[in-house]
């Protein structure tokens, strides 16, 4: 928000709320079925600078320690809105489908999201930054918007150009755990269904207990 104090890495700007609030934005998130949208009071600018290094793999998510890291739908959410052509060459997105819910050798091998174990690595034959045959490129266009589950294992190719590779990131919560959405019809598991809404859980990046 405007009237938020700017440090090194937090500027104010009232652009943070035309963003957020964007009406064809959460047109599109209607129409996705994404109920409750709470948004958090700030948006991300990312940018992979020329000949940028790869991002590692994986999972934004920090609630691991809740039940809520167990429900077959999301309950934290990521909006990229991307300012440049982006493909394989200046280092576009890769994914690895299903690891919001489905658990990998990734899961248990990787340093934490982010930690100084992980960001310190320099050698690029890691596995956190491998190739793998379950992943695939997300290219995408100015203007494009990403919408994604949080604890979607994820990481990004190196920037082999001259220009700067730019997004737009924006996080939202949704859905009022541990009530599924509304046109849910699938099962709820046990664990979801007998969660305590008032509980709370200390937050970490490592995925303990779930995916299963």
């Amino acid at each position: 928000p405007a009237d938020r104090q700017a440090d090194e890495h937090h500027f104010a700007d009232a652009i943070v709320e035309r963003v957020i609030d964007q009406p064809q934005q959460l047109a599109i998130c209607r129409s996705l079925g994404l109920e409750s949208l709470r948004a958090h009071d700030n948006v991300i600018l990312l940018s992979k600078p020329a000949f940028g290094p790869p991002l590692y793999w994986h999972q934004d998510y920090m609630n691991w320690n809740s039940p809520a890291a167990a429900t077959p739908w999301p309950t934290k959410i990521f909006l990229s809105y991307y300012m440049t052509d982006t493909t394989r060459t200046n280092g576009c997105l890769r994914v690895i489908p299903g690891t919001h819910t489905r658990r990998i050798d990734l899961h248990d091998n990787l340093p934490d999201a982010h930690g100084a174990e992980i960001q310190a690595l320099e050698d690029f034959s890691h596995l956190a930054f491998r190739d793998r045959d379950d992943a695939i490129d997300v290219p995408m266009r100015a203007g494009d918007l990403l919408i994604g589950d949080a604890r979607l294992m994820h990481g990004a190719w190196p920037n082999q150009t001259d220009q700067r590779r730019t997004l737009i990131l924006a996080w939202h919560d949704v859905f009022q755990f541990p009530q599924p959405p509304t046109w849910w019809t699938g099962d709820v598991p046990e664990v979801v269904a007998t969660a305590d809404p008032e509980a709370s859980y200390q937050p970490t990046r490592t995925p303990v207990h779930y995916p299963a």
